[in-house]
């Protein structure tokens, strides 16, 4: 590219280069911290300053279980029931393009609908793992360990009634899937109270059941911040291999 030959012509050794783009890096990563508290102090005020009656939420949760149960699709033989994109309904306008933060996550991503609960709706929201039994009992995953040895659970979000805010059920012109409109002040910054583990039923195909004693420790904002400045470091030192590949050839 053009404009990094001319970026690398302008430097007169490899530190220089390096400095520049440890300033630029940092700059970014502020950047990106200070949107991020932004943000933060956004969810805390909507978490703690908004709170609804306990019969307006009653309300809501009964309302979306009803128009749910009744519009989605029969439980198949894998147990779900059809597929649907989750949105954020304060990022809605960047679909379908995807807006990632540490804080809120992706803007928008595609589930497989599990059913109903008491609260709201259940979401398929990753492949599954295998745990085995440790030390003491306790669950330990182990995607390792032996099919006969270990089991096979599969993570859901629920998503309570009061934190959807619209569904559109005209299939939308990327995924021709319905769309759940969500507040993403759950947990982690999703649109999720919990997230727990099922596993298949060995009873009756299609059915799953709750495993109750695993709880995995889930990504922390902190962990999201360290992976943001992760992917940042690997795209300076990409764009600085470049750069130095341009100014090795140019001295050739």
């Amino acid at each position: 590219m053009s404009y990094l030959k001319i970026a690398a012509d302008a430097v007169f050794d490899w530190g220089t280069v390096i400095g520049f783009l440890t300033i630029a890096g940092a700059i970014v990563t502020l950047f990106t911290l200070i949107t991020g508290l932004d943000s933060a102090f956004r969810w805390f005020a909507k978490r703690f300053l908004r709170r609804a009656s306990p019969e307006a939420l009653l309300s809501k949760r009964q309302k979306w279980k009803e128009e749910l149960g009744e519009k989605l699709p029969a439980r198949d033989e894998y147990g779900t029931r059809g597929e649907a994109i989750i949105r954020d309904v304060a990022r809605m306008d960047v679909y379908p393009d995807v807006e990632h933060s540490f804080l809120h996550g992706s803007s928008s991503f595609k589930v497989e609908v599990k059913n109903v609960y008491d609260k709201g709706l259940e979401v398929f929201i990753a492949m599954g793992s295998r745990i085995v039994r440790g030390p003491g009992g306790k669950w330990i995953r182990d995607d390792r360990a032996a099919a006969d040895k270990s089991t096979f659970v599969l993570p859901v979000g629920r998503i309570p009634g009061e934190l959807i805010e619209s569904i559109d059920w005209d299939f939308d012109r990327v995924e021709c899937l319905p769309q759940i409109f969500c507040r993403f002040e759950g947990v982690r910054g999703s649109p999720f109270e919990d997230v727990v583990w099922y596993r298949r039923s060995e009873f009756e195909k299609g059915s799953h059941i709750l495993v109750h004693d695993y709880h995995p420790k889930l990504p922390t904002v902190f962990d999201r911040l360290l992976s943001e400045i992760r992917s940042r470091l690997r795209e300076l030192q990409f764009w600085g291999r470049k750069a130095h590949g341009f100014r090795a050839g140019k001295g050739k």
